[in-house]
């Protein structure tokens, strides 16, 4: 199928829910009833395929994903998150750690699930959108209604390659159960574990405003936009540029803990982002982050942001607030 260009510029054009996700509409799309739809070989392309109930679980390498929509719901009888092996907040698409599944390219997916926060139950909280290893390219993808949005993750016996997430829309939910964690669900757009290189520019990440009050700035806000969170490994040399942050209590941040032996964030480039709603940290490090290989420039306050710094508010097109955090135990 032939597709019009739609005139989309990587970091000039924002992702929105409706220039996102699959290009074919859902009554064009093959209906694929499976709950877990396991690939089947190395450089194998799944296309055009509506998964009602089910996921899709990456378990080779250079497999192509595109211009499908999944909900990950429930089967009519009821059944759905039972049949699929918990891998990792049952996501739309799941790489096995398994398996070598670097080459992942996955283009214009809509990750849209019909049952998240549902029912206030643990399986409401364990949906997320896309869990992958490294060597993943993710392109204009869309998908809300989730607890996480892209979380790029390295194992030990995965081979290191850096991921591109570009050009895609994540709109999180917060949900005040988990079973997980006593205040709720901790949303992130995108939470890299570990690895080198990876590229996360142009995207539109919106996490909600329901949750918590935070003291300082009377905004009511939870999650993290883009986090570096190194728990499987040290955080290299990675890019964020020109992406749309909305909302969340910190929208850019990196926390390797003491617990680390940190610093395991060194080299991070951190350009050109619009800081949009209401955000109590824009960008925010603490102490073990190697800020002498941090390069932060370009960023500001999109219209109608507003940032709480530190005890001011950050006007629409002032440069975006930068915090170094206090040591954390």
């Amino acid at each position: 199928m032939q597709f019009a260009d739609d005139g989309f510029i990587l970091g000039t054009t924002e992702p929105t829910w409706a220039n996102s996700g699959s290009r074919i509409p859902q009554a064009s799309l093959v209906r694929n009833e499976t709950i877990n739809l396991i690939t089947s070989a190395d450089g194998q392309v799944i296309s055009g395929l509506h998964l009602p109930y089910g996921r899709i679980e990456v378990r080779h390498k250079n497999v192509t994903i595109r211009d499908c929509i999944i909900n990950i719901g429930w089967a009519p009888d009821g059944t759905g998150a039972g049949q699929r092996s918990f891998i990792q907040q049952n996501s739309a698409i799941v790489a096995n750690v398994n398996f070598n599944t670097t080459g992942l390219n996955v283009e214009y997916v809509t990750c849209d699930p019909i049952n998240a926060g549902a029912n206030g139950t643990a399986d409401d909280a364990n949906v997320s959108g896309f869990y992958f290893m490294s060597g993943a390219r993710f392109y204009r993808c869309a998908v809300r209604n989730v607890t996480d949005g892209f979380m790029p993750d390295v194992k030990a016996a995965t081979p290191a390659a850096p991921v591109q997430i570009l050009g895609n829309y994540v709109q999180n939910r917060w949900l005040p159960f988990d079973a997980q964690q006593s205040d709720g669900t901790h949303n992130d757009g995108i939470q890299l574990a570990g690895g080198d290189g990876h590229i996360l520019r142009g995207n539109s990440l919106h996490n909600p405003t329901g949750g918590v009050v935070d003291p300082g700035s009377g905004f009511t806000v939870r999650g993290q936009c883009i986090v570096f969170t190194p728990y499987h490994g040290a955080l290299t040399n990675g890019t964020v540029d020109s992406n749309w942050l909305y909302g969340s209590y910190t929208q850019i941040s990196a926390w390797p803990r003491i617990s680390d032996g940190g610093p395991r964030c060194d080299g991070i480039t951190i350009t050109n982002n619009r800081h949009l709603g209401q955000c109590v940290w824009p960008i925010l490090l603490t102490p073990e982050v190697n800020t002498a290989k941090t390069a932060i420039s370009g960023n500001v306050a999109g219209a109608g942001g507003n940032t709480w710094s530190g005890g001011n508010v950050t006007a629409a097109g002032a440069a975006a607030h930068i915090e170094i955090a206090t040591a954390q135990a």
